[in-house]
């Protein structure tokens, strides 16, 4: 577990999360709920996801490849 989370940190610190845009430029907003049940999660959504630089590209790709390893 706690090689889950180190890794999910490593990618997300090397990452801006940003919001989708539309034909026009203007950011989609987020649908902020979340499902009921058993187990409560987010509903599904779109984001980018864009590398910092070239090394944080290649530090998230090494930590997402080290979570398919194990």
């Amino acid at each position: 577990m706690s090689t889950l989370w180190i890794t999910a940190a490593t990618i997300l610190s090397v990452l801006n999360i940003t919001k989708v845009r539309d034909e026009n430029g203007k950011e989609e907003e987020i649908d902020t709920g979340y499902s009921s049940g058993i187990v409560n999660h987010a509903n599904p959504f779109k984001a980018n996801f864009i590398p910092r630089s070239k090394g944080a590209e290649d530090m998230a790709r090494s930590a997402a490849e080290q979570v398919r390893i194990h």
